[in-house]
């Protein structure tokens, strides 16, 4: 498994305590690099330093809306990933992206600049980040959906009442408020899909 992304490396740390063989990369400039709990391969953010068809699974968690040519970055998950691997990304959704912006005018009264990289503004990023935006550039870049929900878990950029809300009450929530991240699972398109 390859995590892309992976900060100071909890999550990689996580799934190789369940048994996964993981490796992981990040930015050298990121924020965790001098905090890292995991042996994070730097990388340049564009060329995914390893062969071809070397993972079963490449794993990313809140991660492609930060990269600016996210088409083309396809292109190496897509050159990394073995004939019949998977990949999973978790994205931030547009409901995470309107409780945010809310949370965060109510905080500093100011409205909120955009998250990542493909919107302009905040207002914008709410379908940016929107399931049928990222469907689209998935099934552009050679990707077949297998499935796609929510996490079925409330949040926002701000955490609202922090630690004051159990699990299972933002469970609950987001029946109501939307979940605050999308997971896709995708393949390769078929040799029969891509015509």
């Amino acid at each position: 498994m390859l995590e892309v992304g992976a900060g100071i490396g909890w999550q990689a740390q996580a799934l190789q305590n369940r048994g996964y063989d993981l490796s992981a990369i990040d930015l050298p400039l990121s924020n965790s690099t001098g905090n890292r709990i995991w042996p994070v391969i730097d990388y340049d953010g564009h060329h995914i330093p390893f062969e071809e068809n070397t993972f079963d699974v490449v794993y990313s968690s809140n991660v492609l809306e930060h990269i600016s040519r996210v088409c083309e970055f396809q292109k190496e998950i897509h050159r990394v990933l073995k004939p019949d691997g998977c990949v999973i990304h978790f994205l931030p959704s547009s409901s995470w992206r309107i409780w945010t912006s809310i949370t965060h005018l109510l905080k500093w009264w100011t409205i909120p600049k955009s998250h990542g990289e493909h919107a302009g503004n905040s207002l914008t990023e709410v379908f940016c980040l929107s399931r049928r935006w990222w469907t689209g550039m998935f099934h552009e870049t050679g990707w077949t959906v297998v499935s796609q929900h929510s996490n079925r878990l409330f949040y926002t950029g701000y955490s609202i009442m922090d630690s004051r809300l159990p699990l299972r009450t933002r469970h609950k929530l987001s029946y109501i408020l939307g979940g605050s991240c999308n997971i896709f699972v995708l393949r390769k398109k078929s040799e029969t899909e891509s015509t």
